[in-house]
């Protein structure tokens, strides 16, 4: 399905031939190859194909490949011992659309907030501050997105004709070779591609247009069939190929119709529908998948749609101009509990291009937000090209605004781009100094003196502020790369700070944005996460984490009011083997470490006295 909001003004017949219910797709799974590595194995393709006619895909990622196959053909199949498993190809099922604000007309003349750069595009640029980070001249440049959606007919338009397009493949087209595809397959991938590419300032500017993007058709509109679950797959591994950064994808995968098996609420648990399996694979290969949530918040189905339960996967829920949630977009959370959808971004009455003029439309739905929040990915990854995947999905989410919690209904909030370029990371110096690194922008620039940290470890309430040096800024601006080289005296301890900077128009920008919150750093932890700042209302002990540990492990506990502690270490007969903590503590949370150095893997306890009250806790040391 497509997941915006938008209906051609004809849609073509069905055709049902084309995949048929005596010949039905499925996903063979094969047992030892190593996919990471090697394609899969000629040998067992070979032998599958003396049973069925054909394959249509063969993933090496998912060590699998799908083929049609009659129920007699199957069961000779599932009989080879390099078999591990059979699983149908997920059929899609096109929503019926909330409202209908599509115009086949040139758009021009109708009333916009009609900006003189932006032109159409200024509230869904301006509601997520993303002209502030190309106002600091940052565009996309370097980084590449790709799109799996419909068709793209794309360089006869005036804002895209331009556009940094390095490769494009139609898998409909391919597969259905003799079939002249209608003018609707290109309507919508234009449409979304738009959004991020497109450039004609004073009438149309997209969020990245300086990137440069890979384009995949994979959703076949004619009809809603299995392949198009094979499509996806064979369209983000060749992306993958070609060396994309993001990929971006409005299709999703729920209930399908008679008599295709359908997937169930239970199946969106980030494991088992196969995009969702590749789009966690292409997480591990370095890259960030943003899909569209889904547009089922109305329905009975109600919950996020695959890929948008991937664990990594960033699931993209869809808001009003207002910042109120649209009620089709999709709720979380998935199968297994985890928050979806993970960011909002403007998904109502955004404006995009048309495929037969020059002019633009307005359509709604999550397919809308998923590209702005790619494309700011796509900015936020051109300016810090050193960011890990996971480093760019933790800060597309920890920056989202959302005070307190976050829930399953926005996710973490709406999309804030200079938050999300801001977001601290850690890095280590060449000496073995920890970093702090940030990269902040403001209106009109910002003053560098002004860049600071305000710092303070677990057992310290007050926060000491520290300058934070220049790196690299953009010229003129003073936008650009700072950081922070943490005392060695710090380095064991978690730490929680702020950041400040005044802007070019004499504000001060704190970061995170809510007064509540602040960074946090476990010494234990590769990425830096935002907590609220509490004085807890119980004492409590938590489970040492990581738990079991083979180098060094936290241990958390919370005073409800300023009082003595101690922490020692037992083996398991009952000798005592160190002190971590003896000392005044303020209430709060806090956190000491124990790193072993000459004990034995095995069973240790930990005992804390916090007044006249005493706690055991139970850990796993594996050398």
């Amino acid at each position: 399905m497509r997941i915006s909001i938008v209906m051609p003004l004809i849609y073509l017949l069905c055709f049902s031939s084309v995949d048929g219910q005596d010949n039905r797709r499925y996903w063979v799974f094969f047992t030892d190859n190593d996919a990471d590595e090697i394609p899969v194995a000629e040998a067992y393709i070979d032998s599958v194909l003396a049973v069925t006619d054909s394959i249509t895909v063969r993933s090496r990622w998912l060590n699998a490949i799908s083929v049609p196959a009659l129920s007699d053909q199957l069961e000779k199949i599932s009989s080879f011992s390099f078999v591990k498993s059979i699983q149908p190809v997920a059929r899609m099922a096109r929503p019926e659309p909330i409202h209908d604000r599509i115009y086949s007309d040139d758009i021009q003349s109708m009333v916009f907030n009609d900006d003189t750069y932006y032109g159409h595009a200024t509230t869904q640029i301006k509601i997520h501050d993303i002209h502030i980070l190309q106002n600091a001249g940052i565009t996309g440049d370097g980084i590449t997105i790709g799109f799996l959606d419909t068709g793209y007919r794309w360089d006869q338009h005036i804002a895209l004709q331009n556009a940094n397009v390095i490769a494009e493949r139609d898998f409909v087209a391919e597969h259905y070779i003799d079939d002249e595809l209608p003018p609707s397959h290109y309507t919508h991938g234009t449409l979304v591609f738009s959004v991020v590419a497109g450039y004609d300032p004073g009438t149309f500017v997209g969020v990245a247009p300086d990137a440069y993007f890979l384009l995949g058709a994979t959703e076949d509109i004619r009809t809603e069939t299995p392949i198009e679950e094979d499509f996806w797959v064979a369209g983000i591994e060749w992306m993958a190929e070609m060396g994309v950064d993001i990929v971006s994808t409005s299709l999703g995968y729920s209930i399908f119709d008679e008599p295709y098996d359908s997937y169930t609420p239970d199946d969106m648990d980030g494991k088992t529908a196969v995009t969702t399996v590749a789009a966690d694979r292409a997480f591990e290969e370095g890259i960030l998948v943003i899909a569209s949530a889904g547009n089922s918040g109305h329905t009975d189905w109600r919950i996020i749609t695959s890929p948008a339960d991937g664990e990594y996967v960033i699931a993209a829920g869809a808001v009003d101009p207002n910042q109120t949630i649209a009620p089709f977009s999709s709720r979380g959370p998935s199968a297994d509990g985890r928050i979806k959808p993970d960011v909002s971004a403007m998904g109502i009455d955004v404006v995009g291009a048309l495929t037969n003029t020059d002019g633009y439309r307005f359509a709604s739905g999550t397919s809308l937000s998923a590209p702005i929040i790619s494309g700011t990915a796509g900015l936020v990854y051109s300016a810090r090209p050193d960011l890990s995947a996971g480093e760019l999905r933790n800060a597309l989410q920890m920056s989202a605004r959302r005070d307190g919690e976050p829930d399953n209904t926005y996710g973490y909030g709406l999309l804030d781009a200079p938050a999300a370029l801001a977001y601290p990371v850690l890095r280590v110096s060449d000496m073995g100094e920890q970093l702090i690194q940030v990269y902040l922008t403001g209106n009109d620039g910002i003053d560098e003196e002004s860049a600071m940290i305000h710092i303070r470890t677990s057992n310290e309430q007050d926060y000491i502020p520290y300058p934070l040096t220049v790196m690299q800024t953009i010229e003129d601006s003073g936008a650009g790369l700072y950081e922070y080289r943490t005392a060695d005296e710090l380095e064991m301890q978690s730490l929680h700070f702020v950041v400040t900077v005044t802007d070019g128009s004499g504000n001060i920008i704190r970061y995170p944005r809510n007064a509540a919150q602040e960074f946090y750093i476990s010494p234990v932890h590769d990425l830096i996460a935002v907590i609220q700042r509490v004085v807890p209302e119980r004492f409590a002990l938590h489970q040492n984490f990581p738990n079991p540990f083979n180098d060094r492990t936290v241990l958390r506990f919370e005073l409800p009011d300023d009082n003595h502690v101690s922490i020692t270490v037992y083996d398991i007969l009952g000798r005592h083997i160190t002190s971590l903590t003896d000392e005044f503590y303020l209430a709060g949370v806090h956190e000491v470490i124990w790193q072993p150095t000459a004990q034995a893997s095995g069973v240790y306890f930990y005992r804390i006295q916090y007044g006249t009250r005493n706690e055991t806790g139970r850990m796993i040391y594996l050398k």
